[in-house]
């Protein structure tokens, strides 16, 4: 893991690079989320050799850089994050008050693929704290596998798009998709009270 000493966009940019397996996305946003970091933009992949090579922009509570002295400790608890294998917890925070003037519906989208062996989702929701911890932690309770992703904040608006499959690496059959739609919304119906 690799942390940007110098700013990148008003940002500092995190690269995580190490073998991919389930949960990990959700681990590592877990793990920012913690830290107070708010996630601005991320590219996630997945390389054919089942590396995961990701990249986030992340800001602090100020929506500023993060201070090169917090950077050790942001090492320290991905890295942490990582290492883990039980249930992924994610603090509960509450939305800030400026927030509470957008209205952003959530909207969850299926969108075919050329070869359909796996499924691509977009989201669309307020850009709320914690917003990629809680869809993380939805994806690791319903078993999905996210193979990349672009999170883009326009905003107040969360724009995201994953391409995921199942646990065996499969696309998710329309039953799968009915419940991880269901599951968002709900975690997100909650998260907006």
């Amino acid at each position: 893991m690799l942390v940007s000493k110098k700013a990148t966009r008003g940002g500092t940019e995190i690269f995580v690079y190490c073998q991919d397996r389930p949960s990990l996305f959700a681990r590592v946003v877990a793990a920012l989320d913690k830290k107070n970091l708010s996630v601005h933009d991320a590219q996630v992949m997945t390389s054919k050799d089942g590396h995961a090579l990701d990249t986030f922009m992340v800001l602090d509570q100020n929506d500023e850089a993060i201070p090169i002295d917090r950077h050790p400790r942001i090492i320290e608890g991905v890295g942490k994050a990582l290492d883990e294998t039980g249930k992924i917890t994610i603090p509960k925070r509450r939305s800030p008050q400026k927030l509470q003037h957008f209205s952003v519906k959530t909207q969850v989208l299926f969108l075919p693929t050329k070869n359909g062996r796996r499924t691509l989702m977009e989201l669309v929701a307020l850009d709320t704290p914690g917003l990629l911890a809680r869809v993380g932690a939805v994806f690791a309770r319903q078993n999905v596998s996210v193979h990349a992703a672009k999170i883009t904040t326009i905003g107040e608006r969360a724009e995201d798009f994953f391409i995921v499959t199942d646990l065996d690496n499969q696309a998710l059959t329309s039953e799968h998709q009915a419940q991880l739609k269901a599951a968002l919304e709900k975690a997100f119906s909650r998260a907006n009270k």
